[in-house]
């Protein structure tokens, strides 16, 4: 074989051998040699539709598939040389050379400077990337990759800031769609995303010269999953501040108004304590207001005044207008369980017209509309309408259970005293159980006075039960506790007088005992005599019987028991006493007839024992 190429190829040579003499020259170890130019250089190859014009295979270490050297300035190049694709080295010169466009599709390592003309036009379509900070000698105006030099560029520099006013920019993407479009990721920190939600315009955003809007959805500033407020919003500006590196984390948004009015709402936490909270407020001294229907409604001022349809509140809560509160209100009360409760030494109602009436009104007749007083939250007085409409005060030991004191009639204007129903009189006192009515003076006057012109009564005193008094005159001077007078055609006499030391005197103004009647006395009463011993349905004891009770109970049977008052003093009903005595006195005459009749029957039969007595002796 080899000797049929070299018989082919010497043939070519003997018969080129005129014209291609001094071009082409093979030597005795087949080396092939080129040393006259021509148009297209030393040696031109050139290949058909889908053939490599010129291979250069080797393999093994130091093995290089082409290789071409410039002796003169010894500038050399690799073609397949070790882990190089493409190896140059040049002394003075460049060692690579390229015109037109230029494609990489790795990285570019570039080890020493990139230099160029002063105005380069560069088309380059790189992978990985170049930074412009990691290229040196670079020509002055190329520091940034923008053509500084001229005002031809079509980027601007603004102190350290650049822009482009004109045209959209393409990122990955010869054909941008917007101002800004970008093929590849987006990295903001350490988030990066490839797609975006799409805007109605050409992007998220659309731009209307002088605003910026987003409707697609939710927008979330340090997250990217945006969560909702609730279950059906679907619109919201979510921002989220990472709490893993700081104590102290906020995240939010701040207004200012020219560097003067400054203000906010931010979201805060603190790890160390737990604490946080939303916020929302003034950051300089101007009021935070809240604003409904075009109108400012609640305004909060620099000093924490809260003002409700007013904005210019004088105290820490000013309401302008009428209020409403569903639930209890406290004033100095932390948990009021009342709707209105009130902490404090002193609370003041003013009106400062020269009127003023507090209005508490109930919605059924049968409720209540009162004022309770309290000691330690226990209720102990009341006074308003309770159960009624008139007016009732009533009092309470416990708290629980209270005492009607005094009513007022709402349609007359009685006044009750112990009684709900006044009726008898303007007033009106009830007691079941203690005094009804005390007056007591311990200086100059009247305890008690009473005036009465026409009919009736001066003083009309009514008690029921059997305990307690229906009047008491309780008299600690020297003068008589009861004086009772009597005036007829202008002569005023006393009639009764109650001295001091307890004599009462009837008829009579000097007692002389403790009761000393000057005059009859007469006692008026169902039964005053015993003379219903005699009539056939009494039950008459016998002697043994009537003796019998007498030593064991140590007193008669018709007349009552000795009996003594509470300070031990001996006290006998007048009355039953005398009637007992008579009753005792007219059963002894009684058995004294009996007796007697009982002696004459014995003396009879005396009389005949004797007589037969003496007869038999007689006979003896």
């Amino acid at each position: 074989m080899k000797k049929i190429l070299f018989y082919f190829m010497t043939g070519v040579i003997l018969v080129n051998s005129i014209a291609f003499a001094q071009d082409i020259t093979i030597d005795g170890n087949g080396n092939l040699t080129t040393g006259t130019s021509n148009s297209y250089g030393n040696l031109k190859v050139t290949g058909a539709s889908g053939e490599y014009a010129i291979v250069g295979e080797t393999s093994g270490t130091g093995a290089v598939g082409a290789y071409g050297k410039n002796t003169g300035s010894n500038n050399y190049g690799l073609l397949g040389s070790d882990s190089y694709g493409v190896y140059g080295n040049s002394a003075n010169g460049y060692a690579g050379y390229f015109e037109g466009n230029t494609r990489v599709t790795g990285n570019l390592n570039v080890g020493g400077s990139i230099s160029g003309e002063n105005d380069p036009t560069v088309n380059a379509n790189v992978k990985d990337g170049v930074d412009w900070t990691e290229l040196t000698g670079v020509p002055a105006g190329f520091s940034d990759g923008i053509d500084d030099t001229s005002g031809s560029s079509m980027w601007s520099l603004s102190g350290t800031d650049v822009y482009y006013s004109s045209g959209n920019v393409g990122i990955g993407t010869s054909a941008p769609a917007g101002k800004l479009d970008v093929n590849g990721d987006i990295c903001l920190g350490s988030v990066c995303r490839t797609t975006w939600p799409a805007g109605s315009g050409s992007g998220a955003f659309t731009d209307t010269g002088t605003s910026a809007y987003y409707t697609g959805g939710s927008v979330g500033i340090g997250t990217t999953n945006p969560g909702s407020l609730g279950s059906t919003d679907t619109r919201v500006l979510h921002l989220v501040q990472p709490v893993a590196s700081l104590d102290n984390a906020a995240a939010g948004i701040r207004l200012e108004v020219d560097g003067i009015v400054k203000g906010g709402i931010t979201s805060a936490y603190n790890q160390t304590s737990g604490e946080g909270g939303i916020f929302i407020g003034s950051l300089s001294n101007h009021r935070l207001g809240f604003i409904t229907n075009s109108m400012e409604m609640m305004s909060l001022t620099p000093g924490g005044n809260l003002g409700i349809g007013t904005i210019s509140p004088i105290q820490p809560l000013h309401v302008q207008g009428s209020a409403y509160i569903s639930d209890n209100l406290g004033v100095g009360v932390a948990s009021p369980l009342h709707a209105l409760q009130v902490r404090g030494a002193n609370s003041l109602f003013y009106s400062n017209t020269g009127d003023f009436r507090l209005f508490l009104s109930k919605g059924l007749s049968s409720g209540s509309s009162s004022i309770v007083f309290q000691d330690n939250f226990a209720g102990h007085a009341e006074m308003g309408l309770s159960g009624d409409d008139d007016l009732n005060i009533r009092v309470s030991a416990d708290g629980a259970t209270f005492i009607d004191s005094v009513t007022i009639n709402q349609a007359t204007g009685y006044v009750g005293i112990g009684t709900r129903f006044p009726d008898l009189a303007r007033l009106q006192v009830l007691s079941s159980a203690d005094t009804a009515l005390h007056a007591e003076n311990t200086g100059v006057g009247n305890s008690l006075y009473a005036y009465k012109e026409g009919e009736g009564d001066a003083v009309y005193i009514y008690k029921q039960g059997t305990v307690g008094s229906g009047l008491v005159i309780h008299q600690r001077g020297p003068q008589p506790a009861l004086i009772i007078k009597n005036e007829i055609s202008g002569v005023v006499s006393e009639i009764m007088v109650v001295e001091r030391g307890g004599n009462v005197g009837i008829g009579t103004s000097t007692p002389q005992g403790k009761l000393d009647v000057n005059g009859p006395i007469y006692q008026r009463g169902a039964v005053l005599h015993a003379d219903y011993v005699f009539g056939p349905d009494y039950h008459l004891e016998s002697i043994d019987e009537h003796s019998g009770f007498m030593w064991n109970n140590k007193h008669l049977p018709a007349i009552p028991k000795a009996a003594v008052d509470e300070t031990g003093k001996e006290i006998v009903e007048v009355g039953a006493h005398r009637r007992g005595i008579v009753e005792e006195l007219e059963k002894a005459h009684i058995y004294i007839e009996q007796l007697n009749k009982q002696i004459k029957e014995q003396s009879a039969m005396i009389q005949l024992l004797e007589e037969r007595l003496s007869k038999m002796e007689a006979r003896m």
